[in-house]
């Protein structure tokens, strides 16, 4: 693919993208839905854009930047006073969809491996969805509210650890892990995760509050994320996946005050007006439409629902919520979006997930951003 090529196609993919966003906006639906269709409709439908390396290769940057804004958005002191019971809640509501996952896999394709993937990618919520179904509910300020944001951040939490045991699993071929291997791994990466997140969170404070000295304003961008391309490189190398680094990069950063105020609306500006919505026309170009089978489609849809509003529902009962405020709690933890995308992109790209097991749980992801809001207003009538 020549320079001009690329240049012609990340123009075409770009305004497409922005344009079937802010559709999908306007129709109430998370604009990533037009996004992907806008991929769609250029690549497998039309024809007129086909992926090459350089693709490949920015579709990893934009995994890096989800992440890292994903991971900005957890504040400890946002977690504690519902740290016992969001906890609780997110790991019911993400190890209950987990395990369905898993069924899909064994029933449906007959492989474990595949369906370890599949539940992997569907263990957590998508913040940007949670968000803003709480604001539009008018909730996001309430107890009920703060449980909930407690339990995705809770839940982000055991997403990102599942898919760095799961990863590097994966790349050290040890698929068959006995559970005293699967504990081994489980304390690399929380003792990763507590180095990074001590000494580490302190040297990155001290180096965002030093960046003030600097009169050039834009450093404010090009610092944060030379650290999450960094760190994720180093997790990444580790056999932690980079997500996990690209994550832990905004989690450093988010209790400093000049993250809030300064560098996340500064890279959200890169990032929502260039980076993403790139990245998500990207992803649509690389699905495979024809032979799509709609039983998997549907399968892990029917799993990703049921896994978190079981799970999260019942499990927010023993906290003291009655069955209207429970059902909210379940219904508000359903929808997933950019990080399970960026989850399935990494999963892809260790060569387990087929091309069929890629597109049908991309589209059912998109599915339960579309429904969870039809769900909300369902149970509100009632």
């Amino acid at each position: 693919m020549s320079v001009v090529s690329i240049l012609m196609a990340m123009g075409l993919l770009l305004l497409a993208a922005k344009i079937f966003g802010n559709m999908s906006e306007r129709l109430k639906v998370p604009s990533l839905a037009g996004e992907l269709i806008a991929g769609m409709l250029l690549g497998p439908i039309l024809g007129i854009v086909i992926l090459g390396d350089f693709f490949t290769g920015f579709m990893t940057v934009g995994l890096v930047i989800i992440l890292f804004i994903a991971g900005t958005e957890v504040h400890y002191k946002d977690i504690i006073p519902n740290i016992y019971g969001g906890s609780t809640v997110a790991a019911a509501g993400g190890l209950l969809s987990f395990f369905l996952g898993y069924l899909v896999g064994i029933f449906l394709f007959h492989d474990g491996l595949i369906g370890l993937a599949i539940g992997t990618v569907l263990v957590s919520t998508s913040n940007s969805s949670l968000f803003t179904l709480l604001m539009k509910t008018g909730k996001l300020k309430s107890e009920l509210g703060k449980f909930i944001v407690t339990s995705t951040i809770a839940d982000d939490i055991v997403g990102i650890l599942i898919v760095s045991i799961f990863s590097y699993a994966t790349k050290s071929a040890n698929i068959a892990l006995n559970p005293f291997d699967l504990f081994k791994l489980l304390l690399v990466a929380l003792g990763f995760y507590f180095f990074i997140l001590t000494t580490g969170s302190k040297a990155v404070d001290r180096v965002i509050t030093s960046l003030g000295k600097f009169k050039d304003e834009n450093i404010f961008i090009a610092i944060p994320i030379a650290v999450a391309l960094i760190l994720a490189y180093i997790t990444d190398n580790f056999g932690l996946s980079l997500a996990a680094g690209a994550f832990l990069a905004g989690m450093t950063m988010s209790n400093n005050k000049l993250t809030e105020h300064v560098i996340v609306p500064k890279v959200t500006t890169l990032s929502e007006g260039f980076i993403i919505p790139l990245f998500y026309a990207i992803v649509g170009t690389s699905l495979v439409l024809v032979g799509i089978d709609l039983v998997i489609v549907v399968a892990i849809f029917l799993a990703a629902v049921f896994g978190k509003f079981i799970g999260c529902a019942i499990a927010s009962r023993f906290f003291g919520y009655n069955q209207k405020s429970s059902v909210f709690v379940g219904i508000s933890l359903i929808p997933r979006g950019n990080e399970n995308i960026a989850f399935a992109q990494i999963v892809f790209l260790l060569g387990i997930f087929s091309m069929t097991a890629y597109s049908s749980t991309i589209l059912a992801i998109m599915l339960t951003a579309i429904f969870t809001p039809v769900f909300m207003i369902l149970a509100e009538r009632k």
